[in-house]
């Protein structure tokens, strides 16, 4: 039985901490946005397909792209996000065209019988501040020596706008996987920062996997929610208040 899995979100879900704790199992693929465009030429470039003039074939992306996200017992993990779905299945169209009309079934011709895992944030405001903070900064992850490039700074209205669309992207997920007759794993970004390794051990028993007994779980990411979280999370309340007075 096959154990490939689409790990699917939308930012500011924990995706990338789970994505490295499934890795650091060695069984459970290697899971990353393959198919997000805006990095595959640098995948491209480091699997070494591209051609003189810095091109290359969407075919020998997805080969390379497969071998990258299996790990040794053949199981494959790609992340998928929901606004790189559409770009993602209109790709894998070209080499699959007898399958366009159907987005599981083009997937699975790509990458074989698929589980599905769905990561989600119950505090969808706390979700937009993070977005907002991660694209004014530039600060996405935790890196060792890595700074903000600026502060932050708070803005209503740009937080609202996230959030809404991460509502929208949220019930877009729902909707596609009820039309395309999937039940996925739902983990919520609480409990995976609560306890990560009991949100992954949980992920390989979906999967049927077993953890090698000498495997220890790790992950370099680090939670980045802090004061200003807090302050921003009062202030963002503090004007819907006033909005509904």
């Amino acid at each position: 039985m096959s154990s490939n899995y689409l790990l699917c979100g939308t930012p500011r879900t924990g995706t990338t901490l789970l994505c490295q704790y499934l890795t650091s199992t060695e069984v459970a693929g290697r899971p990353q946005s393959y198919f997000r465009k805006q990095g595959m030429m640098s995948y491209a470039e480091g699997w070494r397909i591209l051609s003189a003039d810095k091109t290359y074939s969407f075919s020998d992306y997805l080969i390379a792209a497969r071998g990258a996200a299996s790990t040794e017992n053949g199981t494959i993990g790609i992340r998928v996000m929901w606004g790189t779905l559409e770009e993602m299945t209109a790709e894998l169209g070209k080499p699959y065209p007898n399958f366009v009309s159907n987005d599981l079934a083009l997937l699975e011709q790509a990458f074989g019988k698929l589980k599905f895992i769905y990561l989600h944030r119950s505090d969808i405001i706390a979700q937009a501040i993070s977005l907002y903070r991660a694209e004014q900064t530039g600060y996405w992850h935790t890196v060792e020596g890595q700074k903000p490039k600026q502060p932050p700074t708070f803005d209503f209205d740009a937080i609202n706008s996230r959030r809404e669309m991460l509502e929208q992207h949220n019930l877009a997920w729902q909707n596609w996987f009820q039309n395309v007759g999937v039940q996925p794993l739902a983990i919520s970004y609480e409990a995976l920062s609560a306890d990560p390794v009991s949100s992954t051990k949980n992920v390989l028993e979906f999967l049927e996997l077993e953890l090698p007994h000498y495997k220890q779980l790790a992950a370099v990411n680090q939670k980045l929610a802090d004061e200003t979280t807090v302050a921003w999370l009062e202030e963002f309340n503090k004007h819907l208040r006033n909005q509904s007075t």
